[in-house]
């Protein structure tokens, strides 16, 4: 990863791209450790995710609801 940052030229009114920094990581740990996880409860996630648009739609109640084949 590079971070870079504007600094001004001088006393030209301009500013030029400088790199500040260079980190090294390992990427293939890190990738690993971001793309890891243990999946949950698929009966908790969908209660959650239900909780969650009751609150955004108080007139859920007005919606019919039907399961269509």
């Amino acid at each position: 990863m590079t971070t870079y940052d504007l600094e001004p030229v001088g006393n030209e009114a301009r500013l030029e791209l400088t790199l500040k920094r260079i980190v090294y990581t390992k990427f293939d740990a890190a990738l690993e450790q971001i793309a890891r996880y243990e999946a949950g409860s698929l009966t908790d996630f969908t209660k959650l995710l239900q909780e969650k648009l009751d609150t955004k739609r108080p007139d859920i109640d007005k919606l019919e609801n039907r399961v269509v084949e």
